[in-house]
């Protein structure tokens, strides 16, 4: 709304000049990231990023990364070292270049700490702090050595060196990232633990410079942001002398000098300024503009230090800071030559429901009424309710359009205009026209030949919608992100309680004995720690071994893949694999309780394997999980040794196992 404000400033007025504008905000921070979108960008369809902007009053952490690294390892030094501060220190620009960390390495990185188990802490030292020095799993410690033995070793065989299993799927080219990784979390727990205990002045300037030494790296046109870091860690604690300091002191020490604080900015540049509101700032121009007078942000609340003595007896007199704000406000309306435009949140943009403004901006609201004579009920005229959507008609009213943006525009006239008419036989032609075929289905000899894969088939009869959506129109749903796990699981979900079900459950039925799992999944790092982990996983065991007992006949011998084929007619086949075969059984045994899904994928199965001339009398056999006081439930399906053009009567069968 700022941007299309100014835009019709600068219209109706040719001899504004963006240097006539100062926009001001409580925190110059918070709304740093949305001026940078708004303005500047080297996009076209608006106007508004012609409009060049300068920040100024912006902290230090915003604008050096090498500071930013020094807030986050102080922040760091006494906490426990979540996996995503491990990974976002990673990803910050100085760290990555010293460890040569891109894109890729980082993402790798990000899988790897979620396939491992690295919850938080960096190892047994660093956790001893918080009471769980022995319990090493979930630290980047043992995640290291699941990555590192995985480099040499296939963690699919559940095998293990002392408390470390071998991660699955480290590839040959991930070996140096590996190595990097290695001395990465190294080098960091070396970082951590210089900071942690108390010591003089002196050594903690040559701690955090050795800590900078270790992770940090700069390109030789930015040795500013490394010199700076230095000049600001020296001031922090020049006039300490030889006073022991703790942690704390030394974190508050520097956040004063790191935090944002009024510069020297060169106003009226040529550029439009964005500024804090702090005293002597309401520099006057043509038009002033406030931004972000929210009730629960301005005015700003005091931060009281409990070893500040002043603030436990007040006196008459004192700075309060949020009648300074209040006076901040008149400042920067009287410091307006032409026009002065306020702007806050007039309603939540999830809810709707209507928001105050400060009270400040409240009166003075009050105070504009009463001198253009406004009489109570009416609306107020100097008052505007922007809508919330870009988009909205309400915008580009024909009569008085607000917004400059062409590509909301558009927008909204497709809402106003919603052309329907072609869907329908947009949609038509997807159902009449054949199904594509899969570029490894097809037959050089005969491209008219459509096959069908039988795991399609498959997948189609278990979920007809999403088959549907997937393989006639081509849409896919992406999995949603669920972030990296940064605490120790006290129970697990249903679905990670299914996860290490049906994995305990494949390797009973390939040979690996109970015990032998248990051991491996400790070392894992997918269980609750101590007794927790064992109840849950005793819980889990009782219900596998349960199976295993009703399911062992069918799983005898080692199982093996048959390949299908049907001919459908009409130069069409149905071809694919069945794996899970024993004899003429095709056994499959699952770690949930039977459902139509279930039945219908072995249906399908044993019809296409019996359909494809395979000799013998074919049963499918499918065991799950049982219902109330039954351990297992067995599902059982046969074919008849006969089958005339492709079809094929069953039998079904469900009984307790």
């Amino acid at each position: 709304m700022l941007r299309e404000c100014l835009l019709h400033l600068f219209e109706d007025d040719p001899t504004l000049e963006p240097r006539d504008v100062i926009v001001m905000c409580p925190d110059v921070d918070t709304y740093a990231p949305l001026v940078a979108a708004s303005f500047g960008q080297d996009i076209g369809g608006h106007p508004g990023h012609g409009l060049r902007v300068r920040l100024a009053d912006r902290g230090l952490r915003r604008t050096n990364p090498v500071v930013s690294v020094v807030a986050a390892l102080l922040g760091l030094a006494d906490a426990r070292v979540t996996a995503s501060d491990a990974l976002d220190l990673a990803a910050s620009a100085p760290v990555r270049r010293m460890f040569s960390f891109d894109d890729d390495d980082l993402e790798r990185l990000q899988e790897w700490t979620a396939e491992s188990g690295a919850r938080w802490g960096l190892g047994k030292r660093q956790r001893s702090a918080f009471g769980l020095a022995d319990f090493p799993q979930n630290t980047f410690g043992t995640a290291l050595d699941r990555v590192l033995l995985g480099v040499t070793a296939d963690g699919s065989d559940s095998e293990w060196l002392a408390l470390a299993m071998p991660l699955d799927d480290v590839e040959s080219n991930d070996i140096d990232l590996a190595g990097r990784f290695a001395e990465y979390v190294d080098r960091l727990d070396k970082a951590l633990w210089g900071l942690r205990r108390p010591q003089a002045a002196g050594r903690w300037a040559e701690a955090l410079t050795h800590a900078l030494d270790l992770l940090v790296d700069v390109p030789a046109a930015d040795t500013w942001q490394r010199a700076q870091a230095h000049r600001e860690i020296g001031a922090a604690v020049e006039h300490s002398g030889d006073a022991e300091l703790r942690l704390a002191d030394v974190r508050a020490m520097l956040a004063g000098r790191l935090a944002g604080r009024p510069t020297r900015a060169n106003f009226r540049t040529g550029e439009l300024t964005v500024c804090t509101m702090v005293p002597m700032r309401s520099v006057p121009h043509r038009v002033v503009v406030l931004l972000g007078l929210d009730d629960d942000v301005f005015p700003r609340s005091a931060h009281i230090d409990g070893d500040d003595v002043l603030t436990q007896n007040p006196r008459i007199g004192e700075r309060d800071p949020r009648s300074e704000d209040r006076q901040l406000l008149l400042d920067a309306i009287m410091s307006a030559g032409e026009k002065v435009l306020l702007f806050y949140t007039g309603a939540d943009p999830v809810t709707g429901a209507s928001r105050p403004p400060a009270i400040p901006l409240s009166e003075v609201r009050d105070v504009v009424a009463t001198m253009i004579d406004v009489a109570d009920g009416d609306a107020n005229p100097v008052v505007r309710h922007h809508p919330l959507q870009p988009f909205d008609a309400r915008n580009f009213l024909p009569e008085a359009p607000f917004s400059f943006d062409e590509t909301a525009l558009a927008g909204a006239r497709a809402t106003q205009n919603p052309d329907t008419a072609e869907a329908a036989p947009v949609l038509a032609q997807v159902l009449l026209a054949p199904a594509p075929n899969p570029p490894s289905l097809r037959s050089p000899r005969s491209e008219q030949r459509a096959d069908l894969d039988l795991a399609d088939l498959v997948s189609y009869l278990v979920h007809p919608a999403q088959g549907f959506l997937r393989q006639r129109l081509g849409i896919r749903i992406p999995e949603l992100d669920e972030g990296t796990a940064d605490a120790l699981d006290i129970d697990l979900d249903p679905l990670a309680r299914w996860n290490l079900g049906d994995r305990m459950l494949e390797s009973r039925l390939g040979g690996v004995s109970a015990a032998d799992f248990r051991a491996a999944e400790w070392r894992r790092g997918t269980l609750p720690p101590y007794a927790l982990g064992e109840s849950t996983l005793d819980d889990v065991t009782y219900a596998v071994e349960s199976l295993v007992s009703a399911c062992a006949p069918v799983h005898s011998g080692r199982p093996t893949t048959i390949d299908t084929m049907v001919d459908l007619g009409d130069g069409r086949r149905l071809t694919g694999t069945v794996g899970g075969v024993h004899g003429n059984v095709i056994a499959r045994s699952i770690f949930s309780k039977l459902a139509a899904k279930h039945r219908i994928t072995a249906w399908v199965q044993l019809l296409a394997v019996a359909a494809s001339g395979h000799d013998g009398r074919w049963q499918a056999v499918t065991t799950g999980r049982g219902r109330g006081r039954m351990p297992a439930w067995r599902s059982t399906t046969v074919a008849p040794t006969t089958h005339t053009n492709c079809s094929c009567n069953s039998s079904i069968s469900a009984t307790a196992a």
